[in-house]
């Protein structure tokens, strides 16, 4: 299927509806074929549009894509738990995603914690290095 803009959509709408040219009239104007015409005008009226109304209106609803359908995203039921997981204490905190995942019964991997956690403005924690404290520099190695 060819993608035709919402200009074109809209011009489409006018000639034949407001202007009420016909089909090869339309083809000469913008190069779409009667087809593909006659579907860009039966979407806007389904869509709610009035020919009859004056002065004419067109609003983007009568003209737009239709919404494109595919796989949910794993993320959506847990963007607000993953990241009160990690706001809950300091040692929640230290938690790789692997153990956020495993608290959440493993709904979902943790490459998805990790992009949640990402786009929620987590930052990274890096542990702090430690010293062997008390030690001599001798008794240190």
């Amino acid at each position: 299927m060819v993608y035709h803009d919402i200009a074109t959509r809209a011009q489409v709408l006018t000639l034949k509806l407001i202007a009420q040219l016909d089909n090869d009239q339309i083809e000469a104007l913008t190069g779409l074929k009667a087809r593909t015409v006659n579907n860009i005008v039966s979407k806007a009226l389904e869509r709610g549009f009035d020919p009859t109304r004056v002065p004419a209106v067109i609003l983007d609803k009568h003209v737009s894509d239709a919404p494109k359908t595919g796989r949910p995203s794993k993320q959506a039921g847990h963007k607000d738990a993953v990241p009160e997981k990690v706001r809950v204490d300091r040692f929640s905190r230290e938690m790789t995603s692997a153990d956020i995942s495993a608290d959440l019964g493993n709904a979902i991997p943790p490459m998805t914690v990790r992009k949640i956690l990402r786009a929620a403005g987590t930052k990274k924690i890096r542990p702090k290095p430690t010293g062997k404290s008390g030690l001599t520099e001798k008794n240190e190695d």
